[in-house]
Protein backbone atom coordinates (compact mmCIF):
# COMPACT_ATOMS: atom_id res chain seq x y z
CA UNK A 1 0.00 0.00 0.00
CA UNK A 2 3.23 2.36 0.53
CA UNK A 3 3.33 3.44 -3.20
CA UNK A 4 -0.99 4.00 -3.36
CA UNK A 5 -0.67 6.31 -0.58
CA UNK A 6 2.34 8.18 -2.23
CA UNK A 7 -0.24 8.56 -5.15
CA UNK A 8 -3.02 9.55 -2.37
CA UNK A 9 -1.01 12.30 -1.55
CA UNK A 10 0.02 13.75 -4.99
CA UNK A 11 -4.03 13.37 -5.66
CA UNK A 12 -5.15 15.40 -3.44
CA UNK A 13 -3.24 18.22 -4.14
CA UNK A 14 -3.70 17.64 -8.18
CA UNK A 15 -7.44 17.73 -7.16
CA UNK A 16 -6.99 20.83 -4.67
CA UNK A 17 -5.25 23.07 -7.32
CA UNK A 18 -7.64 22.19 -10.23
CA UNK A 19 -10.66 23.29 -7.58
CA UNK A 20 -12.13 20.36 -7.20
CA UNK A 21 -12.68 19.55 -3.39
CA UNK A 22 -15.06 17.46 -3.40
CA UNK A 23 -12.84 15.27 -5.11
CA UNK A 24 -10.34 16.15 -2.54
CA UNK A 25 -12.55 15.52 0.22
CA UNK A 26 -12.86 12.15 -0.43
CA UNK A 27 -9.01 11.30 -0.22
CA UNK A 28 -9.42 12.23 3.50
CA UNK A 29 -10.69 10.79 6.58
CA UNK A 30 -13.98 12.57 7.90
CA UNK A 31 -11.91 13.39 10.83
CA UNK A 32 -9.15 14.57 9.39
CA UNK A 33 -6.41 17.11 11.39
CA UNK A 34 -4.40 19.56 9.29
CA UNK A 35 -1.66 21.11 11.03
CA UNK A 36 -0.13 24.43 9.88
CA UNK A 37 3.33 24.81 9.77
CA UNK A 38 4.73 27.27 13.42
CA UNK A 39 3.99 31.20 12.04
CA UNK A 40 1.04 30.47 9.41
CA UNK A 41 -1.06 33.33 9.27
CA UNK A 42 -3.89 30.99 10.51
CA UNK A 43 -1.99 28.93 12.32
CA UNK A 44 -4.21 27.06 14.66
CA UNK A 45 -4.86 23.34 13.46
CA UNK A 46 -8.33 22.25 11.59
CA UNK A 47 -9.91 19.49 12.43
CA UNK A 48 -13.28 17.77 10.80
CA UNK A 49 -13.88 17.64 6.71
CA UNK A 50 -15.79 20.63 6.41
CA UNK A 51 -13.30 22.85 8.66
CA UNK A 52 -10.47 21.56 6.04
CA UNK A 53 -12.23 21.85 2.69
CA UNK A 54 -13.43 25.86 3.75
CA UNK A 55 -9.66 26.29 4.62
CA UNK A 56 -8.18 24.58 1.51
CA UNK A 57 -11.32 26.78 -0.63
CA UNK A 58 -9.45 30.24 1.42
CA UNK A 59 -6.42 29.14 0.21
CA UNK A 60 -7.13 28.84 -3.59
CA UNK A 61 -9.33 32.13 -3.95
CA UNK A 62 -6.91 34.49 -1.84
CA UNK A 63 -4.73 33.88 -5.49
CA UNK A 64 -4.96 34.14 -9.19
CA UNK A 65 -2.86 31.57 -9.31
CA UNK A 66 -1.91 28.76 -7.29
CA UNK A 67 -0.32 25.62 -7.59
CA UNK A 68 1.70 22.46 -5.44
CA UNK A 69 4.93 20.92 -6.50
CA UNK A 70 6.46 18.26 -5.36
CA UNK A 71 10.20 18.39 -5.16
CA UNK A 72 9.97 15.11 -3.34
CA UNK A 73 7.31 12.35 -1.59
CA UNK A 74 7.75 8.84 -0.72
CA UNK A 75 5.72 6.05 1.75
CA UNK A 76 7.45 5.94 5.14
CA UNK A 77 6.31 2.87 6.32
CA UNK A 78 3.12 1.55 5.51
CA UNK A 79 0.75 4.34 6.58
CA UNK A 80 2.88 7.62 6.20
CA UNK A 81 4.05 10.07 3.64
CA UNK A 82 6.91 12.53 3.86
CA UNK A 83 6.81 15.20 0.98
CA UNK A 84 8.96 18.57 0.33
CA UNK A 85 6.25 20.59 -1.86
CA UNK A 86 6.73 24.45 -3.31
CA UNK A 87 3.53 26.14 -2.70
CA UNK A 88 3.73 28.58 -5.63
CA UNK A 89 1.41 31.53 -5.53
CA UNK A 90 0.73 34.20 -7.56
CA UNK A 91 -1.41 37.35 -6.93
CA UNK A 92 -3.92 39.22 -9.52
CA UNK A 93 -1.54 42.05 -9.32
CA UNK A 94 1.23 39.66 -10.16
CA UNK A 95 3.20 39.64 -6.61
CA UNK A 96 4.33 35.81 -6.79
CA UNK A 97 5.69 33.54 -3.93
CA UNK A 98 7.30 30.45 -4.07
CA UNK A 99 6.82 29.12 -0.71
CA UNK A 100 8.56 25.59 0.14
CA UNK A 101 7.19 23.51 2.53
CA UNK A 102 7.37 19.60 3.94
CA UNK A 103 4.66 17.61 4.98
CA UNK A 104 3.87 14.44 7.30
CA UNK A 105 1.04 12.77 6.06
CA UNK A 106 -0.70 10.03 8.40
CA UNK A 107 -2.65 7.85 6.38
CA UNK A 108 -5.62 5.23 7.14
CA UNK A 109 -7.76 2.76 5.41
CA UNK A 110 -6.35 4.21 1.92
CA UNK A 111 -7.20 7.95 3.16
CA UNK A 112 -5.41 10.25 4.60
CA UNK A 113 -6.06 10.95 8.75
CA UNK A 114 -3.54 13.98 9.89
CA UNK A 115 -1.39 16.10 7.60
CA UNK A 116 1.43 18.13 9.44
CA UNK A 117 3.23 20.79 7.79
CA UNK A 118 6.54 21.76 8.54
CA UNK A 119 8.88 24.74 6.99
CA UNK A 120 11.66 22.33 8.02
CA UNK A 121 12.05 18.98 6.32
CA UNK A 122 14.16 17.39 9.13
CA UNK A 123 11.05 17.98 11.44
CA UNK A 124 8.81 16.51 8.74
CA UNK A 125 10.85 13.48 8.51
CA UNK A 126 11.24 13.23 12.24
CA UNK A 127 7.26 13.27 12.91
CA UNK A 128 7.08 10.62 9.91
CA UNK A 129 9.52 8.64 12.07
CA UNK A 130 12.41 8.75 10.30
CA UNK A 131 15.56 11.22 9.99
CA UNK A 132 18.40 11.45 7.21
Amino acid sequence: MTQENVEIVRRAFELWVEGDLVGMAELFQPEIVVIPPSGWPEGEPVEGIEGWVRQAERLREAWEEVAAEFDEIRAVGDERVFARIRYVTRSEAGMAFDTPMALAMFLRDGRIARAEYYWDAEEALAAVGRSE
